[in-house]
């Protein structure tokens, strides 16, 4: 086995283990699209469109997202882009602003991809 191949093995196992832990921590995925509003007071302009454009209820680099719930609610929305550049931090930024949503952006760890960037929203009180 080359290196290459023992540490991609290695971040395979931490995306999973960091998986298991998430839903040991009691979170179970849900079905619901993604659209940052399920985490605000703020209504949703568009609650009934199936695919909303980027940067309207999700960031611009939105990719392999996911909706997370506890205890019965939505309580994180988790999306694991590739890269994130400086138009897509100002999305986030005005995002989390104008809905009341919090933001961790981990470049250690997720569980789609060792290269992703993981971004985690929440509402501000769950934090």
């Amino acid at each position: 086995m080359t290196e290459a191949n023992a540490r991609y093995l290695l971040d395979e196992k931490l995306g999973k283990l960091i998986l298991w832990q998430w839903k040991e921590l009691g979170y179970t995925e849900s079905k619901r699209t993604p659209c940052l509003h399920l985490l605000s007071d703020v209504k949703c302009p568009e609650p009934m469109k199936a695919k909303r454009w980027p940067g309207d209820c999700m960031p611009f680099c939105e990719d392999h997202t996911s909706v997370w719930n506890k205890d019965g609610k939505v309580a994180a929305i988790v999306t694991q882009p590739y890269e994130i550049d400086e138009v897509d931090l100002e999305n986030i930024y005005t995002l989390c602003k104008d809905l009341g949503v919090t933001v961790e952006i981990s470049a250690y760890w997720n569980w789609h991809h060792k290269d992703a960037i993981s971004l985690v929203f929440m509402k501000k009180e769950t934090r």
